[in-house]
């Protein structure tokens, strides 16, 4: 997945340990958690030394982001499973997203499957797994099938 901070920005506001989570599993740069800290400097409602230390990290200091992200997400009451869970929804709504192929996508969600270590929440909608609502595969063109998937995958987001 390639998350770009406008995405992430305009889809979930992720508190810090979600940035942690998603910087430490390698599904954003340290790009990314600058960006959001510039665009919360910005926004004028947060005065935080560290945010604004954050903020002004560059190439030449990006050995910081890590170490600011940790003080950051220490002030977060939240699990780490709540920040995975938010990462799989931000990983299904891009794929929804920005796949047009709708084979493609099957295949995402499958990956995306396997990345998040198999969550039963999505079971539902992932092509390989056996149906669990008394639908009969076998009785469906593939077309109807993948309608069918995409459906779920549209009601979970």
């Amino acid at each position: 997945m390639n998350f770009s901070s406008e995405f992430i920005i305009a889809n979930l506001p992720l508190n810090w340990k979600d940035v942690l989570w998603g910087y430490r599993h390698k599904l954003i740069g340290w790009r990314t958690p600058v960006d959001i800290a510039v665009a919360r400097t910005n926004d004028g409602q947060l005065n935080d030394p560290l945010v604004d230390e954050l903020s002004v990290v560059d190439k030449d200091s990006v050995w910081r982001v890590g170490e600011i992200l940790d003080e950051l997400a220490e002030q977060v009451e939240t699990s780490d499973e709540f920040s995975k869970k938010r990462w799989l929804y931000l990983s299904l709504l891009l794929l929804q997203e920005s796949v047009g192929d709708q084979a493609m996508k099957l295949q995402g969600i499958e990956e995306i499957y396997t990345d998040f270590d198999y969550p039963e929440e999505i079971a539902g909608f992932v092509p390989y797994m056996p149906s669990t609502d008394g639908f009969d595969p076998g009785k469906h063109t593939f077309a109807e099938n993948c309608d069918r998937i995409m459906a779920k995958l549209n009601r979970y987001l």
